[in-house]
């Protein structure tokens, strides 16, 4: 389910203050989505599409479009949506928006992150 508001998702109790705090310590490196002017909504079947698409056909997605469409937009979404619903650990970013990374430099990020 998909909605356009603040996700809660209610805590249970902890077994130990150990698995409390790992719990915290991991919600604390999620990452975030910028905030939007006007809200983020009309996207659920290309969420839907996309989620479907990686889990039963390949892990590998070209997302392509005219400048301002929402491309962005729309994966930083989906990176906090995979996280909070715990589909994915980590999530990483290069965009041609903050520099033009290379291969290279692609590479030495993830391998210095993971």
């Amino acid at each position: 389910m998909y909605q356009n508001r603040e996700i809660s998702l209610p805590i249970t109790g902890f077994a130990t203050p150990e698995a409390e705090a790992a719990y915290f310590e991991r919600q604390s490196r999620r990452y975030r989505a910028p905030a939007l002017a006007y809200g983020f909504f009309g996207r659920d079947v290309d969420i839907l599409a996309i989620e479907t698409r990686l889990l039963t056909q390949s892990n590998v997605l070209l997302i392509q479009g005219m400048g301002g469409a929402g491309k962005t937009t729309l994966l930083r979404h989906l990176m906090e949506w995979e996280q909070t619903t715990q589909l994915v650990e980590k999530v990483f970013y290069f965009g041609y928006d903050e520099k033009a990374y290379t291969a290279t430099q692609i590479i030495d990020s993830l391998a210095r992150e993971l």
